[in-house]
């Protein structure tokens, strides 16, 4: 059988589009750009049998025409808690790029480690990127933490990131770097400590948290090292989307450094939450001269916020949820990403299969609303995850639903049908190399058993789950 690829630039399929045709002698697939093209040979190569490789077999005649119902279709995956490494990273690429996920969010920097190497900041990897030991466990109180004194490190050259930004493109995967700040700066200031409020010595994070060790926005070398690292970074990533947090900010130092109410008095800023909204518009800027778009947490939100930063909405309750679908009537571009329904680290417990498939990212929107939602992402946060059989064990089959619900093909049934076709397709599971992939009897759990893991999970620790089903 002939495979013919034709590209008809302009279609009116649109650049991510595709039409597969299979006739009796001849499989085509046409599109209207190379990436379209891609897609529909993805969806092809998911209905060849791969179980029985030297097997005679057909694809019944018929016709396809797709398109995704969203343009940001993403992933956001967290290697500053757990450093992981290239060829994890390239796999993670090969699975979106199997289910059509276009957007590759990568965490790079946090309290508990740097993982990027900046040249002109050095100490960032000899000193950031390393931290004494790792403490698991999110909760304190009654329930012990599990420590492992172990030193754990690692980061990314400026060659290992353009690998891997150019085997992202060729999957048709941009890459969003993501900065984090003013917030969750501790590996920056264990690595250079006069550059916070204090200038006290500071250590890389061990266990999960929110911590005190933020920017000194009044301190001009504080600025310096931000902006010389934005200068780096946009250098090896350019797609023009740029991520630069904005989330979990803990403002105590600001309060009482004499550098940042000097600035707060000087610019005439009359809240901790306004200078931080000052030192966003200011990166913001700095980002545009360069053709770059800024992406935030969404409670960066603010009042004077420059109205071309892009909300990426993580906490989707109460006054910042409210805030976000004001923002986004008013005109300002969001993406969902919503922590009690994309969030993979949680257990299946917490969000089972059902609760992605009934997800709805368009509550509250209507018109104009609507028009500024930019599409749809899930996360991985790595706090409690340090292998890569447990990323496919959290991901999986969950990133492949959260694929549909941004291409817009979901059917709501509490997920049945998916799990269907998802149990169906093991033996191309099994080329992608996800051997890790969670069982059907633990994606979607009901009843008492549920809850059951739901209160193991929380209150002890969310790895126990994985560990499971895995002996």
């Amino acid at each position: 059988m002939l495979l013919d690829v034709k590209a008809e630039w302009g279609d009116a399929l649109g650049e991510e589009g595709y039409r597969l045709r299979v006739e009796e002698e001849v499989i085509r697939i046409e599109a209207g750009s190379k990436v379209g093209a891609f897609y529909g040979l993805q969806s092809l190569l998911q209905l060849l049998p791969f179980d029985e490789p030297n097997a005679t077999f057909s694809i019944p005649q018929g016709v396809v025409e797709d398109a995704p119902q969203y343009g940001w279709r993403g992933f956001m995956f967290d290697e500053a808690r757990h450093f992981f490494g290239k060829e994890t990273v390239k796999k993670i690429l090969d699975w979106m790029a199997a289910y059509k996920l276009n957007r590759f969010h990568w965490h790079l920097t946090d309290d508990q480690g740097w993982r990027v190497e900046i040249k002109a900041y050095p100490k960032l990897t000899e000193i950031g990127s390393v931290r004494k030991g790792t403490r698991y466990g999110a909760f304190r109180g009654p329930f012990k933490d599990e420590y492992v004194a172990k030193p754990h490190g690692g980061f990314y050259t400026q060659e290992d990131i353009r690998e891997i930004v150019a085997y992202a493109k060729e999957r048709q995967i941009e890459v969003i770097p993501e900065f984090d700040l003013p917030g969750h700066f501790s590996s920056v200031l264990a690595a250079y400590p006069a550059l916070g409020c204090t200038g006290e010595p500071v250590e890389v994070k061990e266990g999960s948290g929110i911590f005190g060790d933020i920017a000194c926005v009044g301190n001009s070398a504080a600025v310096d090292l931000i902006k010389t690292v934005i200068d780096e970074l946009c250098d090896l990533f350019p797609f023009p989307y740029f991520h630069i947090g904005g989330d979990e900010v803990k403002t105590d130092n600001w309060e009482t450094c004499p550098k940042c109410q000097g600035l707060m008095q000087e610019k005439r800023i009359d809240s901790l939450h306004g200078l931080q909204v000052y030192l966003t518009n200011e990166m913001t800027a700095y980002l545009k001269a360069k053709g770059r778009t800024t992406l935030v947490w969404n409670e960066a939100l603010g009042e004077d916020l420059d109205e071309d930063v892009v909300l990426l909405h993580w906490i989707s309750f109460g006054k910042h949820f409210e805030k976000t679908i004001g923002a986004m009537k008013a005109g300002r571009k969001a993406i969902m990403q919503p922590i009690f329904t994309t969030y993979f680290d949680y257990s299946y417990a917490l969000v089972p299969i059902r609760k992605i498939n009934r997800y709805d990212e368009t509550k509250g929107l209507e018109g104009d609303g609507l028009q500024q939602l930019m599409g749809v992402q899930c996360a991985l946060w790595t706090e409690q995850i340090n292998n890569e059989a447990h990323v496919q064990f959290n991901c999986f089959p969950k990133m492949a639903l959260m694929a549909e619900a941004g291409w817009g093909t979901r059917v709501a049934d509490g997920g049945q049908d998916f799990l269907r076709r998802w149990d169906a397709g093991k033996s191309h599971q099994e080329l992608m190399g996800l051997v890790h992939a969670a069982p059907l009897k633990a994606v979607n759990p009901w009843g008492l058993r549920r809850w059951w893991m739901t209160a193991r999970c929380m209150l002890k620790d969310m790895r126990s789950e994985v560990r499971k089903w895995q002996s």
